[in-house]
This record gives C-alpha cells, structure tokens and sequence, in this order.
C-alpha cells in the first residue's frame, strides 16, 4: 500500500473541498494548524484512498471529521461506518464530531483532539514486549560461558 494511496481524483476533489470549507472546519483548523495540538502537524482536506478526510496527522494516522446533520441519515451513517472501517483497517483512528459540538463546544472537541493524540503518542512510543537481543532475558552470560 502506498503511504497515502493518493488518487489524482481524490486530490483535485480535496483541493475544491479546501475551497469551500465550512464555518465549523474552519473554525476547528483555525485551532489545528501550526501544530497547535501539542506540536502535531494536521492537514486539511486530505486525500486517503477514495476518501476526503477533513483532517489529517500523518505521523499518528489520526482523522478528525467534522459531520453536518446529513450524516445523521440511515444512509449517511452507514456509509460512515464503512468508511470508518476502511480507514481502521488502514491503521487510522477516525475522530467523529457534529458540527453543533463545535459551535457549542469547540474547547471541549479540542480537548478530545489532544487526548487522542497523546494517546497515539503513547502508544507509538510504548516499547513492545518483545525479548531482548539474542533472545535471553537480558541477564549476563554466565561465567565462563562460550559464545554461539
């Protein structure tokens, strides 16, 4: 899989959604870029296999979407569940918010913003369990004992 698995349709669609994006994706890039949230670069309307993700970190493979009341729709929220699945099994973490949260509460939406990224911070940086070197359990070889 490519690293963003760009379409040449999917960018020309993200470049016009950037044209016109709504009040509330402004007002949520307006605290995103410039790596507002806690050093992390975002990008807006970013292409992702078929899909157009209203936000995007590359480096903890987080999406944010900003959903009108349409996505309310039985078929609207069916196609958001596919696509959120997709995406999952792309490795991202997709953050769903309505757009009266972020009139009401945009402070509120961006605290969940930066608990999922130290989240994904944490675990990117969580050693696995996996044995040491060699194998052993990390002790010292024995007295005496001849290297394999």
């Amino acid at each position: 899989m490519k690293r963003f698995a760009r379409t040449r349709v999917g960018t020309v669609r993200a470049r016009s959604l950037r044209r016109r994006s709504t009040d509330c994706e402004r007002k949520v890039w307006w605290r995103l870029r410039s790596g507002q949230i806690e050093g992390e670069s975002f990008r807006r309307q970013h292409a992702v296999a078929l899909y157009v993700l209203d936000f995007y970190c590359p480096a903890l493979r987080i999406a944010i979407e900003i959903d009108g009341s349409q996505h309310g729709d039985t078929g609207h929220a069916a196609a958001d569940r596919r696509r959120d699945e997709e995406l999952r099994a792309r490795g991202i973490v997709v953050l769903r918010f309505w757009n009266s949260d972020v009139i009401e509460n945009v402070d509120g939406v961006m605290e969940a913003v930066r608990l999922a990224v130290m989240e994904r911070r944490e675990r990117r940086t969580t050693p696995s369990n996996l044995p040491l070197a060699g194998g052993g359990d990390g002790s010292t070889p024995a007295a005496g004992a001849s290297p394999r």
